[in-house]
């Protein structure tokens, strides 16, 4: 019986290390312009727009819990339809170019950040800029 169960979890471990490797999101250093912006952009293989752009929701927020703009954006998104978001700290508008390209705009009193998901053959592609004032 040992044996069995042994054998079940270094299956389980097996698909869980190939699926995991398979969709993870490969970044890019972040590059910094001539107008002091800084550039990252990241590649989600297999992934839609909706899923890049949640992920890239979740690791702002965790990196930035009480940035304004991070813990503002919408959790739900439907292709196609553009929002905006403001009050007193931040404006945010989601546009939609077409149901492969989707534009996050987050305005600050200080800067500005542009998040930028182009749905490509086998995966999105996303490219962030963070701009000062």
């Amino acid at each position: 019986m040992t044996g069995f169960r042994c054998s079940r979890v270094i299956c389980v471990v097996q698909m869980l290390c190939a699926f995991g490797f398979a969709g993870d999101k490969r970044c890019e250093e972040a590059v910094f312009d001539e107008d002091a912006a800084a550039i990252y952009s990241c590649f989600y293989p297999a992934q839609t727009i909706l899923e890049a752009y949640a992920d890239f929701r979740e690791s702002r927020i965790q990196e930035s819990p009480d940035d304004p703009g991070y813990k503002n954006l919408r959790v739900k998104l439907e292709i196609g339809k553009n929002h905006k978001y403001a009050d007193d700290d931040v404006e945010i508008q989601y546009t939609w170019n077409n149901d492969k390209a989707l534009v996050v705009n987050i305005y600050y009193a200080g800067g500005e950040t542009d998040a930028e998901f182009t749905r490509e053959p086998d995966g999105t592609r996303s490219i962030v800029t963070f701009s000062p004032d």
